[in-house]
């Protein structure tokens, strides 16, 4: 299976490696999107070298389904860094496992259920099909595995039956960087990252507090040799941060484990071609007289064209013809 497994990787490889990223209106707007926000958020990246990244980010989001549907049918890879006996304390002592849409994540809950942890996953709905087809068949080839609930995030009971669970004995893995918007400062923390912010959920940390369970942020990466790096950050408490601004230190804390490898493995994180919709344009912070690469990234609607400002995201639209022009001037 390991054969296997690696021949699809290799072509999975190649069919991204050949993607026409110009031709499809979805796949340009990604590339437009992505490009503005690495210039933000990692300016020390030429931005010669952002296609390149690109497609490694599409390659490493691709690979997650790969490495969920061949870890239900019995093969990993090597993974590196997984704590055994950390796993076995949370039969024990459950917590709320945070981690993030990065690198090879989705085998994060497949260690947890073949550790023999009691475990409930929050996907986001349209997931839910496909993902509790994956867990059948996998408890299908394994039948010691101990199967997750699978919860809705975008049911309205979700927040009572994740509480329930906790209380049961059960560890809560949460994905802490879904896509959010922070126009609702109530719901919402602004923690920085990268020498920016971005806009998260206080949910994890409200669950954190309601039902005193830990939070250990997790993170799985892929790595040259083909095996799997797994980081846990340190453990963080309700009582660590007490008062007022609990929500906020209490996710700096989770955003702060991640940033550290963020750094050694950018292309590994699938949210570059959305972050701007976490984030408040007018907080982004711009270093004095440095300009951008270009001012404007183009955008393609179903019947019109869009001129994406880079340094606020803002859009404007534009006819074909004056695309055309300001295809031939400097800076665009």
């Amino acid at each position: 299976m390991k054969k296997r497994y690696q021949a699809h990787r290799e072509s999975i490889r190649k069919e991204v490696d050949q993607l026409d990223i110009t031709a499809a209106a979805q796949l340009h707007n990604q590339f437009t999107f992505f490009s503005a926000n690495m210039e933000h958020f990692m300016p020390v990246l030429p931005p010669s070298e952002h296609e390149a990244r690109f497609r490694e980010t599409i390659f490493h989001k691709r690979l997650s389904r790969l490495d969920l549907s061949y870890a239900a049918a019995g093969y990993m890879p090597r993974i590196a860094g997984w704590d055994a006996a950390w796993a076995d304390s949370l039969k024990q002592q459950p917590a709320i496992v945070a981690c993030a849409h990065m690198g090879a994540h989705m085998l994060i809950g497949m260690l947890l259920a073949k550790a023999g942890v009691p475990l409930a996953v929050l996907v986001v709905g349209r997931l839910l099909p496909s993902l509790t087809e994956i867990w059948k068949a996998a408890a299908h080839a394994d039948p010691t595995l101990k199967l997750p609930e699978i919860i809705d995030a975008g049911a309205r009971t979700s927040l009572r039956r994740l509480m329930n669970l906790a209380k049961a004995g059960v560890s809560l893995l949460i994905y802490w960087d879904g896509e959010e918007h922070g126009g609702n400062t109530n719901s919402h923390v602004c923690v920085p990252l990268l020498g920016q912010h971005i806009v998260l959920q206080r949910g994890m940390p409200f669950l954190a507090r309601t039902t005193g369970l830990p939070i250990y942020p997790l993170t799985a990466f892929r790595q040259r040799d083909g095996s799997v790096g797994v980081s846990r950050g340190g453990c963080i408490r309700v009582e660590d941060y007490r008062g007022p601004d609990f929500f906020h230190y209490t996710m700096q804390a989770v955003v702060d484990s991640f940033s550290s490898l963020l750094i050694h493995f950018p292309a590994q994180w699938n949210n570059w071609t959305h972050l701007h919709r976490m984030i408040r344009p007018d907080r982004l912070f711009a270093d004095a007289g440095r300009e951008l690469s270009s001012r404007y990234g183009v955008l393609k609607g179903t019947d019109a064209y869009y001129l994406l400002k880079r340094d606020d995201f803002h859009a404007m639209e534009i006819s074909e013809g004056l695309l055309a022009k300001l295809g031939n001037a400097t800076n665009v």
